[in-house]
């Protein structure tokens, strides 16, 4: 299906109703939102602010993105998907990575810079208190189940994902004994987005109980 016919566009991400498209214009790196049909567009951001991987909250009424400005630490910003102005998730002076959205909206999941000793990083979005999440030293880019019980993450050398699940509630761990390589029983389903060196190719990996299997498809840059 075609959609954003003639714009250059990267990090497209859906809401969660697939109504809406949150995407950043190519090479500006603004971040726009739009109706799946491309109707309804709205700039949110404008420079120097230079945003990637947008995050639609699960209702839809929020994004979450990283900008990224020279001289600075990396941050993640929240912003109305009716625009307005962007607010820092949390005011500190430490890189902020990779954001997702709980399945219920209320916590966020982020990473440290992975030039840095990484780990996973949980966010309650009410009181601002901020936990590692044991057990997640030397991983980033975190993935959350739609369910809640697993993260799916990379590890710094980008050699394996690992998928934690989270056994003890309410605490939430990624201890030794619940991070497995991606060939596991319990994990039903997950699918994995790998960029490689070259923009126009995409892998999609699908992993369901015990098997893996893989697509490999050649992309363009304009959608």
């Amino acid at each position: 299906m075609s959609f954003l016919s003639g714009i250059w566009a990267t990090d497209v991400r859906f809401s969660r109703d697939g109504e809406w498209i949150a995407y950043v214009s190519y090479p500006e790196g603004t971040l726009w939102r739009s109706r799946a049909d491309g109707s309804d567009r709205l700039q949110l951001t404008n420079p120097p602010m230079f945003a990637v991987l947008p995050r639609w909250s699960p209702d839809g009424t929020q994004i979450a993105f990283m900008d990224i400005q020279a001289g600075r630490p990396s941050k993640i910003l929240l912003i109305s998907a009716q625009g307005g102005a962007a607010k820092e998730m949390l005011a500190e002076n430490l890189p902020q990575t990779d954001p997702g959205w709980s399945p219920d909206g209320k916590q966020m999941v982020f990473g440290r810079n992975i030039h840095q000793p990484a780990s996973l990083q949980l966010l309650d979005l009410n009181s601002k208190q901020v936990s590692i999440i044991p057990g997640s030293q030397g991983l980033y880019s975190p993935r959350w189940s739609p369910d809640g019980r697993y993260l799916a993450a990379l590890t710094t050398a980008q050699t394996k994902i690992v998928v934690c699940e989270f056994r003890h509630i309410p605490e939430k761990s990624c201890s030794a004994n619940s991070i497995f390589p991606v060939r596991v029983q319990q994990v039903q389903r997950f699918r994995f987005l790998r960029l490689p060196s070259s923009l126009y190719y995409t892998r999609v990996y699908y992993i369901r109980g015990r098997s893996e299997w893989r697509t490999q498809q050649r992309t363009k840059r304009n959608c």
